[in-house]
């Protein structure tokens, strides 16, 4: 009697074969297992468990992922922060300049880092956050770039008054606010909701009422 196990895939019988599920046919041949798209089922093609997995990491991608990643990090740092540092030792330092170096590096560390909290506060889905921040980060840069150059030809004191506007005004401190605006409002809802919830008395809902006359009934003595 032949009890060589087979392949749920391809039903091929192989020397060694693997068991991926707790289910008695849920055995799959070694090129079966490597398949990529085997790889990508969440749930066993038997009994339709969910597959626990072993996860290795790939080196070579994880580096260049690493690289990818603090690199671009690294680029919309630097457009960031290069115009601020250019304008301030460019400029002759007096009481604004100063006040631009603060308000500037305040606006790339702690304003982005605040807006980038707020944004995931009020947007929970990461898909939509990712879509939103990959548009919004390069045409942050573009136009922040555009703007310096721009501003380039002007006087001395224009290119302060323009930068802290159409910059720092425009991509930090607007967003800031909208962002906390939205969070406090946000807040202010809730606390209204937990008042109204916490003194309010809960009754069954009554979806109609019905109003009927009542007959007379005769009891006979017994």
């Amino acid at each position: 009697m032949n009890t060589n196990l087979t392949c749920f895939i391809c039903r091929d019988s192989e020397p060694i074969m693997y068991k991926i599920c707790e289910c008695v046919d849920s055995t799959i041949c070694i090129d079966c297992y490597n398949i990529e798209s085997t790889q990508k089922m969440e749930k066993c093609g038997i009994c339709r468990k969910n597959y626990e997995f072993d996860y290795t990491k790939n080196s070579k991608k994880y580096i260049k992922a690493i690289c990818i990643e603090f690199g671009s990090q690294c680029i919309i740092f630097f457009c960031e922060l290069f115009p601020i540092l250019y304008l301030y030792f460019y400029l002759k330092h007096d009481y604004l300049t100063e006040v631009f170096l603060i308000y500037g590096l305040f606006c790339i560390t702690i304003g982005n880092l605040a807006n980038y909290h707020f944004l995931n506060t009020i947007i929970e889905n990461p898909l939509i956050r990712l879509n939103i921040l990959s548009v919004y980060i390069p045409i942050k840069c573009l136009y922040t770039i555009i703007v310096f150059l721009l501003i380039f030809y002007l006087n001395d004191i224009g290119k302060l008054y323009i930068y802290f506007g159409f910059i720092l005004g425009v991509l930090y401190t607007a967003p800031l606010l909208f962002f906390s605006m939205i969070f406090f409002i946000t807040i202010f809802k809730n606390i209204l909701n937990r008042i109204n919830i916490n003194t309010s008395n809960k009754h069954i809902k009554i979806r109609s009422t019905i109003y009927q006359t009542l007959s007379d009934y005769s009891i006979d003595n017994v």
